[in-house]
């Protein structure tokens, strides 16, 4: 899981948002985007991840 939460925050610093944009935008708090960066939760639900995956403008799940 350590390569998704580094992604996470990567992706996020490369487009220049805070962490509190990224929580507003998937609709958590700002302490629980950071705890996606952190590794500290491991289990992200499905619609987080599509979440995270519209604001930091990639694809995920199955190619086709």
């Amino acid at each position: 899981m350590a390569i998704l939460n580094d992604r996470i925050k990567e992706r996020r610093l490369s487009l220049d948002l805070t962490l509190l944009e990224v929580a507003q935008y998937i609709g958590v708090k700002e302490a629980t985007a950071q705890r996606y960066e952190s590794g500290e939760i491991k289990n992200i639900k499905h619609e987080t991840i599509a979440a995270l995956s519209e604001i930091a403008e990639l694809s995920y799940g199955v190619a086709k």
